[in-house]
C-alpha cells in the first residue's frame, strides 16, 4: 500500500477496548471521552470490517492496524487483513507503522 499521511487536524481516532474496563461507561478513560466517544466490538473479521468498511462508504480514509485487533481463529485474521480488508482499507499497517506516520504530522 502507499504512504500515508495523517494529517492532525483531519484525522480521528476509533478505540476498541476488548475488556470494557477502559471506554465503556463507567470506565476509566469513559468521563473524558463521553460526548465524542463510539463503543465498537473487537472481532477483526466482524465488528472491526464492518465498522471500517462502512467509514469507507462514507468517505473515510481507513487505516487497519493488524496487531492492534484480535480474532477467534488465525484465519479470521487472514480473511480480515488479507482478503476482505483491502477491498475497503486505504492503508493496512502494524502498530509501529502507524505511530510513525503519526509522529511525522
Amino acid at each position: 500500500m502507499s504512504h500515508t499521511a495523517y494529517p492532525i487536524a483531519t484525522t480521528a481516532y476509533l478505540l476498541v477496548d476488548p475488556y470494557n474496563d477502559f471506554l465503556s461507561e463507567g470506565g476509566k478513560v469513559y468521563p473524558h471521552i463521553e460526548p465524542i466517544a463510539a463503543q465498537v466490538g473487537l472481532l477483526a473479521n466482524t465488528c472491526i470490517e464492518s465498522t471500517a468498511r462502512y467509514a469507507s462508504e462514507l468517505g473515510y480514509h481507513v487505516t487497519l492496524v493488524r496487531d492492534a485487533t484480535a480474532a477467534f481463529r488465525h484465519e479470521m485474521m487472514h480473511a480480515a487483513h488479507e482478503l476482505n480488508g483491502p477491498t475497503f482499507a486505504h492503508s493496512i499497517v502494524d502498530t509501529r507503522e502507524l505511530l510513525l506516520a503519526l509522529q511525522q504530522h
